[in-house]
């Protein structure tokens, strides 16, 4: 069992394998700031990064290439990353079985060279599976609908839920960041113990702010910070910009479609428009903390309707006035710290009213106070409960 007093005031090895379905040094999401929130909480832990192919190797290329790395090393003081490299057209029935052995072997070495005694299993990859860890439990944990999103991430629908249905089988626990995703798995299997966990955020340590970056336009804006891609409703954002308020959009392209690159390349042309691309974990503050009000703005449609973005929770850590569109994951967090807009102009109207006010120093404590509750060592605490609770290690 996890020691109720986390590894934070043990160093008793007590760790996790955390099969990812992000690469550790890509856009930090819900996997790395989940391990790194367990690793401090549970000590040395194993992320494995989602197997490279020869393939993937050679289309890495152009303006924004994803970090690549292969082998085993530390990336922070209680994390090993694990990156693999796989056959060509793994997912394929007559080769995923080799492909999969062979992955399972290398996480076994690399958790022998790490000396770790790994109490749990957490698959979060949706092409994954289970590798057999003597004592380990078994979590299968959902970030996203990978089923209704199977083709935006260019993977089969087909595959997705076979493997989904294995996994669910093999689990001894299942999670999800929504309630609705946890939901679709319990129809698999209702009798298997599970969790929803949502996305949570990283709760800064104020500063005194640094000199204003040179490539944010002075005065009051409106912030987007993001990936940029098919979830976005652009509509919304031409509809800020329309309104007369200054945009600025931080984070990268990822979006496929070539109608929503071009979207959104016709909304930076505007003048009131500013897009300054990824920025890292150390610089956003200085952009973040400048912002008036901050942004998710959503399509609502089966795929999003089943996220849990990380952006509302994060304007909230930073004491900023949040306005999303109408999720179940707004209206999962139960606060009226959040407008929640049903329509287009009502989230204009929402934006503007936050963009011309004043600051609030009342306010902003409580929205930092609120995202307190919900920081990743909060959830880390939660999932590591729900393990002890779901589980026996003999």
């Amino acid at each position: 069992m996890f020691s109720s007093s986390p590894s934070r005031y043990s160093s008793d090895p007590d760790g996790i394998v955390y099969l990812a379905g992000t690469p550790w040094d890509g856009v930090a999401a819900t996997d790395h700031h989940l391990t790194r929130a367990l690793a401090n909480a549970v000590g040395q832990s194993l992320y494995v990064d989602p197997m490279v192919t020869i393939p993937n190797l050679l289309r890495n290329h152009g303006a924004h290439p994803v970090p690549i790395a292969l082998g085993l090393d530390h990336v922070t003081p209680n994390v090993t990353r694990l990156g693999t490299l796989g056959p060509p057209l793994a997912t394929r029935p007559e080769v995923y079985r080799a492909a999969t052995s062979w992955h399972h072997s290398r996480i076994k070495k690399a958790i022998r060279e790490s000396h770790l005694l790994p109490r749990a299993v957490i698959l979060a990859n949706p092409l994954g599976a289970f590798p057999r860890l003597a004592r380990a439990t078994r979590m299968l944990y959902l970030t996203d609908d990978w089923v209704s999103g199977a083709r935006l991430l260019g993977l089969s629908t087909v595959t997705i839920q076979r493997r989904l249905r294995q996994n669910v089988g093999s689990a001894d626990i299942v999670g999800a960041v929504t309630p609705g995703l946890l939901t679709k798995l319990r129809t698999i299997d209702p009798n298997k113990p599970s969790i929803t966990l949502p996305n949570a955020c990283e709760i800064p340590v104020l500063r005194p702010l640094p000199q204003w970056p040179s490539d944010l336009p002075y005065g009051p804006s409106v912030g987007l910070v993001g990936q940029l891609n098919e979830r976005i409703d652009v509509q919304l954002l031409e509809s800020i910009s329309d309104a007369g308020m200054p945009l600025v959009v931080i984070g990268p392209m990822t979006a496929k479609d070539p109608s929503v690159i071009h979207d959104f390349e016709t909304l930076f042309e505007r003048d009131n428009v500013r897009w300054l691309g990824l920025k890292t974990s150390q610089d956003l503050p200085a952009y973040i903390s400048r912002f008036k009000v901050g942004i998710t703005p959503y399509r609502i449609n089966a795929f999003n309707n089943h996220s849990f973005p990380l952006k509302t929770l994060e304007y909230l850590s930073y004491g900023l006035p949040a306005v999303a569109t109408d999720l179940p994951a707004s209206r999962f967090l139960s606060t009226g710290l959040i407008d929640i807009a049903q329509t287009g102009p009502e989230f204009v109207s929402f934006v503007r009213k936050h963009w011309g006010a004043a600051r609030d120093t009342t306010a902003c404590q409580a929205r930092r106070d609120f995202a307190r509750t919900h920081s990743w060592g909060a959830r880390a605490d939660q999932l590591i409960a729900a393990l002890n609770a779901h589980t026996d290690f003999k």
